[in-house]
């Protein structure tokens, strides 16, 4: 691929001032345009004789063109194509013609070149010469991919792989499939991108086809880099370099390969390494070879960061220069982007927005989705930072929702994949949400950070929603109203520049005297509308839009379902609840309470994300320690997280909290906090929620509890996943707990030991509201499939597995999972994936834990929480009873609950240490 379609986010440092505490403009820096596999070599005049004064010209023809005489080539090649007769065989004419168009390309006059081509495809149809037909459509491809018109090439692609039975062996059929995916890639179909690639390198690895092979590597690269994959980038990036540079000395593809890397480099934040990377890059690329541009403009952005500005800017210009000399369009919008991005950071703002509305007017003429995310964030971001927060929040607004159509397309790639992309857009979500809350529109806010959260999620899993939190962030009205405006400027600009671009695609010598005056006319037009999009901002009629807008805003003027839901939910409950969603910010937490009645509680705290995420690893560790006393960090995180709320939550009377952790506090129980008095969970109910516990917050169990469930009780498995070493041991306890639920439930079906088998208990599903598993698992940090349930007979049940599942269970059980966290914390979306996959399995919640817990004291606890369920008592209300009954440290009821069954004496004693009754956590409904 040459590729137009990466970039990164850009931190650069204004010359004035160290932006340490808002979210950097987004630069559009590219890797190279997708590199594309185009048959180089002219086709053969095969079907019939030629004479030898043609087949000497023809002879003539490739070499000067192989030497670069363009001019005697085009001479040669056109006195080919003169001399053949009227009545010459069709496909020898086509090939002929081809030759030509293959000239003109490389004297950089492409629409000259496509007129030639399509008529050679035209002339090898009607004679049913397939192979120059196919010749014609790839060459298409290439010259409307590199010239900025990604969805044209990928139509001409298309066109060719249909000749695919008529020429099942032609290596130019994989061309095709591999360029189509490059142009795929630019149009924002990460998916179909992905199939054609992967089926191109399998093809061009059996045709040992090295510059294609290198191509569809650099291709893959780009798609793994656009999705935030960047080992797998950097693998596929090394693998083109060592092909291009050692196999086939293949100086363009040397140069894609090494503007990749460089491009890696830079998101390391080794500008340096990514400076060289680029240099030597541009020292491989030939004159006027259109891959030039997009890697001017990277060097320019990485100038930018190093503080060169100066230089910066000035490379950048060269750049715009030359993708307007190359008519490469789609390279111009995000050329612009670039130079807005240096020439805020210098603090040339009106400059600066003039450029990103330019960039944002191209993205919208070529389809380039990733481009308009990016640049209106970038807008808002400059909008905020002039203190124009309305304006602002409708920018980040359709950012985001351009963010949620592109996601839909997302749907089809691997899990991994999809979360990779999530982590790249998140802090767009995250920037809307602060913003919104900055103005007091916390309900709008609320909104933002459930739609993020729910994501995170369903990016995790893999799974689409099919509800109203598809579709994206609602806009006020007057929002509406003032988009409207500037869609109807933008409509113009793009009529214009489509209109402009025909006319640009008829040779100038083919233009008719009105045909050159129109595109004079609308030169004159285009330039007068980029006036107009520069001052759009500031002017008179957007000023005042936004004053009327900041009047009219507010939670009361949009319309939301969804938390509307929530509420009326909440209010159905018989006692007090509440949600709580914690916003984490680089500089701050932000606190959103939804309550029943009353509209959203917001308060805002000053702790770093830095801080919170050292203090939850801070309390992890001294949770997972009993001889260590967890209580300062526990007591700071109440502080931070609770404290700020505490006389609305006395007030409202709650009893319970519905708890939406995010990033790092994922990993840490709230039921663990401490007041300075007591633990969290004496006051309070807690379950953890997520979107899907809207409609069921207070189900009960249906019926008598009807349990089917087993225990691993015996053997020893060890194995590797996602480089980390797990080895598991029977536990004894579990088999006590089995037997305990056995002897206090008739009719419960208990699998232990050996027997312990999926399929056997799944088989019996269908009788039972309750599963109990009393084994080992793990929610691991990475994908889906490396987070696991372990069987009695050796075997691993991965999320990816549970989802697959059909239950209809009022709870499930795993009474000894662990979450698999080293020293560093991730966003923690693995610790809810487990409980969420079992939600979508038709489990309506789920217990689960956070570390590998105590055999014994786990058998205290689920003891005396079912007990409490049988008692009648809620999910919830029966799990904080039993946590409260572990942190009494009452030895005569705890060997009750127990049933006779003894607790090491040692463990026994210290039972209130939150290790033992702390790290279980309900997902789902259940109040």
């Amino acid at each position: 691929m040459n590729q137009n379609s990466v970039r990164g986010k850009s931190r650069l440092l204004s010359a004035m001032a160290i932006i340490a505490l808002s979210l950097a403009a987004h630069a559009q820096e590219p890797g190279p345009a997708p590199s594309l596999s185009a048959e180089e070599s002219p086709a053969l005049l095969e079907q019939a004789v030629i004479s030898q004064p043609q087949r000497n010209s023809i002879q003539e023809c490739d070499k000067q063109y192989k030497s670069k005489h363009y001019d005697e080539a085009l001479r040669d090649c056109r006195q080919v194509l003169n001399n053949l007769s009227a009545d010459a065989d069709g496909a020898n004419v086509a090939a002929a013609r081809y030759r030509v168009a293959l000239v003109l390309n490389a004297m950089n006059q492409p629409q000259e070149a496509l007129t030639e081509l399509r008529q050679s495809q035209e002339e090898a149809q009607q004679s049913g010469a397939w192979k120059e037909a196919l010749y014609a459509l790839n060459r298409q491809g290439t010259i409307l991919q590199k010239t900025g018109n990604p969805r044209s090439a990928a139509a001409a692609y298309t066109e060719a792989i249909q000749l695919q039975d008529r020429l099942p062996d032609s290596p130019t059929l994989v061309h095709a499939r591999s360029n189509r995916g490059a142009a795929l890639f630019e149009l924002g179909d990460y998916s179909g991108a992905l199939e054609d690639l992967e089926m191109a390198v399998r093809d061009y690895e059996n045709l040992q086809h090295t510059a294609g092979l290198t191509s569809a590597h650099i291709n893959l690269g780009l798609i793994h880099q656009a999705l935030g994959d960047y080992r797998f980038a950097e693998d596929e990036f090394s693998q083109s370099l060592d092909i291009a540079r050692n196999v086939s000395a293949d100086k363009r593809r040397t140069a894609e390969a090494l503007h990749n890397l460089g491009y890696l480099a830079g998101m390391r934040g080794d500008h340096a390494s990514a400076q060289n990377f680029y240099s030597d890059a541009l020292t491989n690329y030939a004159a006027r070879e259109p891959g030039r541009t997009t890697t001017m403009n990277n060097l320019g952005v990485t100038l930018g960061e190093r503080g060169d500005y100066v230089a910066a800017e000035r490379t950048l210009n060269q750049a715009l220069s030359s993708a307007r000399t190359n008519e490469q369009r789609a390279v111009e919008g995000r050329t612009l982007d670039s130079l807005a991005t240096v020439q805020a950071y210098q603090g040339k703002n009106q400059a600066a927005l003039g450029n990103y509305q330019l960039a944002l007017v191209i993205e919208q003429e070529t389809g380039d989705r990733e481009g308009q995310r990016m640049t209106l964030a970038n807008i808002g971001e400059q909008l905020r930072n002039r203190g124009e927060l309305e304006l602002a929040t409708v920018f980040y607004k359709r950012s985001v929702n351009v963010t949620e159509t592109i996601r839909s397309d997302l749907k089809t790639l691997t899990r991994t994949q999809q979360s990779m992309y999530a982590r790249t857009v998140a802090d767009t979500y995250r920037e809307l949400s602060a913003l919104l809350l900055q103005q007091g529109r916390v309900l709008e806010a609320q909104r933002v950070i459930d739609l993020l959260q729910l994501q995170e999620l369903d990016d995790y899993l893999g799974t689409l929603r099919g509800n109203d939190d598809s579709q994206g962030v609602p806009q006020t009205v007057a929002e509406q109203e003032l988009f409207e405006e500037y869609d109807s400027l933008a409509a113009r600009a793009v009529k214009i520049g489509q209109e402009l671009n025909a006319l640009r695609e008829i040779p100038p010598a083919e233009r008719t005297p009105e045909q050159q005056r129109r595109m004079d006319r609308l030169d004159a037009l285009q330039k007068r509308l980029n006036e107009e999009f520069a001052a759009f901002i500031t002017s008179d009629e957007v000023q005042q839009a936004a004053a009327r807008l900041k009047d009219q805003i507010g939670d009361e003027a949009i319309e939301l379902a969804t938390l509307k839901k929530i509420g009326n939910k909440l209010s159905d409950l018989d006692h007090s609840a509440v949600v709580l969603f914690p916003l984490v910010l680089d500089d701050r937490l932000e606190l959103v309470l939804a309550t029943p009645e009353s509209r959203p509680i917001h308060k805002s705290v000053a702790v770093t994300r830095n801080e919170l995420r050292a203090t939850v690893l801070a309390f992890r560790e001294a949770l997972l320690d009993p001889a260590l006393d967890p209580k300062p960090p526990a007591q700071q995180l109440y502080n931070w997280i609770i404290a700020p709320l505490a006389s609305q939550l006395e007030e409202l009377q709650t009893i319970a909290i519905l708890y939406a952790p995010e990033d790092a506090l994922r990993y840490v129980p709230l039921a663990a906090f401490h007041d300075g008095k007591n633990w969290l969970i004496d006051r309070f109910r807690i379950n953890n929620w997520t979107s899907s516990s809207t409609m069921d917050l207070a189900s009960s169990i249906s019926g008598d509890l009807k349990i089917v469930g087993g225990a691993y009780t015996t053997g020893e498995y060890s194995f590797e996943i996602a480089n980390q070493q797990f080895t598991f041991s029977g536990l004894p306890f579990a088999g006590e707990e089995m037997e305990t639920l056995a002897a206090r439930f008739e009719g419960t079906l208990s699998f232990p030991g050996e027997k312990f088998v999926f399929d056997d208990i799944y088989r019996e599903r269908a009788n039972f509201n309750v599963l109990h598993l009393a084994t080992h698992a793990a929610a691991v940090v990475g994908q889906p499939s490396d987070s696991f349930i372990l069987f009695g007979d050796g075997v691993r049940k991965s999320i990816r597995d549970i989802q697959a599942l059909d239950f209809d269970l009022d709870l499930a059980v795993l009474s000894a999972c662990e979450t698999a966290v080293g020293d560093t914390l991730s966003n923690g979306v693995e610790v809810l994936g487990l409980g969420y996959a079992m939600q979508q399995s038709g489990a309506r919640s789920t217990i689960a834990s956070l570390w590998s817990v105590s055999d014994g004291g786990t058998h205290a606890l689920m003891s005396e929480f079912y007990r409490q369920l049988q008692n009648g008592k809620s999910r919830a209300e029966s799990l904080q009873l039993a946590q409260r009954l572990l942190i009494s440290n009452d030895r005569v009821a705890i060997a009750s609950a127990n049933r006779g069954v003894v607790i090491a004496g040692e463990i026994e004693s210290k039972l209130s240490h939150p290790f033992y009754w702390a790290p279980f956590i309900i997902v789902g409904s259940g109040l």
